[in-house]
């Protein structure tokens, strides 16, 4: 039997359903969201909250500010939800970067010491954040710099948004791994009105799909966060490699807890996620939800 924090229950509709939508069962992950701790405490998966899904991505009510580039090779066809990963938690490693080698966890790399230091359960991944605790407010990101990055100092830990500063350079992989059971953790946002964070995959050496799709959705994604006036309780960042370039652009929103994300996303579906899944607290049908974490899909809204 699976121990209780790996607990997964997922419910899929029968092949071809004919059930009008409304009457459908979606599909369905209880994912437990971890704590800090090296032990997870049992939670009755019940507990966690129910996100309603819209029936249909809104469209946008402006314009988008640029066009999708020209994709061949998109996947428009295959079902989404449920080709999200399954995880405890997403260790996020600053880079001042949005793109980075294809394979981020090189032997000896701190991406790969903290992917298995970490074990099962956990992602790692590189994001365009300032890597320095000197150079980003409130974890804005920073422009890409030329030559070699600067160290991270610190990583974020989420669905959670926790943050803690990273050991010094050398430290053992016993030290590295006793620190991760227990990190010197503190909450990511600087008060109670942060809404959320938003990871666009960008990286363009794993896949050219990320990488074409990402600057018109980051671009679109602060535009649309200014109009609506949450621009400064929102971070944006490029991240590497989340799986599923066939269904690029992808993009995962973490906010209250939990995560969800989304695939085949163009710049006119990004008003519906930020109006939606980032200030109303709701998933985003019509075909772009991959998944969610940390939560339930609910019913389905209008």
């Amino acid at each position: 039997m699976r121990p209780h924090h790996l607990l997964r229950h997922v419910r899929r509709p029968p092949p071809h359903s004919t059930l009008p939508l409304s009457t459908r069962r979606f599909a369905t992950r209880r994912i437990l969201v971890p704590t800090t701790s090296s032990t997870p405490p049992a939670v009755d998966a019940t507990s966690l909250p129910v996100l309603p899904i819209t029936r249909t991505c809104p469209p946008p009510s402006t314009p988008p500010c640029c066009a999708n580039p020209p994709q061949d090779e998109i996947d428009t066809a295959s079902p989404l939800l449920g080709t999200a990963p399954f995880y405890k938690s997403h260790i996020l490693l600053p880079t001042g970067k949005h793109d980075w080698p294809s394979n981020i966890a090189a032997p000896g790399s701190l991406a790969m010491r903290l992917k298995i230091l970490a074990g099962a359960g956990t992602l790692v991944s590189c994001t365009s954040f300032a890597p320095t605790l000197a150079s980003t407010s409130a974890g804005a990101p920073g422009p890409d710099a030329a030559g070699a990055p600067a160290a991270p100092e610190y990583v974020d830990f989420y669905p959670r948004a926790l943050r803690a500063p990273l050991p010094p350079a050398g430290t053992t992989d016993d030290a590295l791994k006793a620190w991760l059971q227990n990190p010197p953790t503190t909450p990511l946002a600087a008060d109670a009105d942060e809404l959320a964070t938003v990871l666009i995959c960008s990286h363009a050496s794993r896949d050219a799909r990320c990488g074409a799709a990402a600057p018109g959705l980051e671009k679109e994604f602060r535009a649309v966060l200014e109009r609506e006036g949450v621009a400064d309780r929102v971070r944006v960042a490029g991240v590497s490699h989340l799986g599923g370039h066939k269904w690029a652009g992808n993009v995962v929103v973490y906010s209250r807890g939990w995560g969800a994300w989304y695939g085949r996303v163009g710049v006119g579906q990004v008003e519906g996620i930020v109006v939606e899944t980032i200030m109303g607290g709701r998933l985003v049908g019509g075909g772009v939800l991959r998944g969610v974490v940390g939560a339930v899909v609910g019913d389905e809204v209008d």
